[in-house]
């Protein structure tokens, strides 16, 4: 059942709209994050996302946090715990350059920009041919005014 929702996001929201809902109150964990991950990549009903962010399962609660629209609806120290644990969690991987770079998106999208680019530079050390790190990082140095480092660093990306 997680499998099939998953596969809904090839799709535009449509009728299935009302079973994924559902899904977000589903017994089974891997259901429920598949829910949470298929409406935040859609970006629709958040309403039903933000009790997931309770969720007993970790993954549950990572996948919610996702969400594009969470921001404006759910409770700031709910978020700001959810951060402090995503931080926390990622140091079991913290020799992988994709732990810091899905680190360094949450971190953010929760407005902390300079953790985001420590993380990304983390993860460009870790691995410097890593394209969403060299790229998440240019982004966050162009909007910062460093362009000659955004530009390089997006040059970089593009090359490999």
């Amino acid at each position: 059942r997680a499998s099939a929702i998953a596969l809904l996001k090839k799709y535009p929201p449509a009728d299935d709209e009302a079973a994924l809902r559902r899904a977000t109150q589903d017994k089974d964990p891997l259901v429920r994050m598949a829910a949470a991950q298929t409406l935040a990549h859609w970006g629709t009903h958040v309403s039903d996302v933000v009790p997931l962010l309770n969720d007993p399962i970790r993954a549950v609660r990572f996948a919610a946090i996702r969400h594009p629209a969470i921001f404006g609806v759910a409770q700031e120290k709910v978020l700001q715990t959810l951060l402090a644990e995503w931080e926390t969690a990622s140091l079991a991987t913290a020799d992988i350059a994709s732990t810091h770079t899905n680190l360094a998106v949450v971190q953010s999208r929760f407005g902390h920009q300079e953790r985001a680019i420590e993380s990304l530079r983390k993860a460009v050390q870790l691995d410097p041919a890593f394209t969403p790190a060299l790229r998440n990082l240019a982004v966050l140095l162009w909007k910062r005014g460093e362009r000659q480092e955004a530009e390089y660093l997006w040059n970089r990306a593009k090359n490999h």
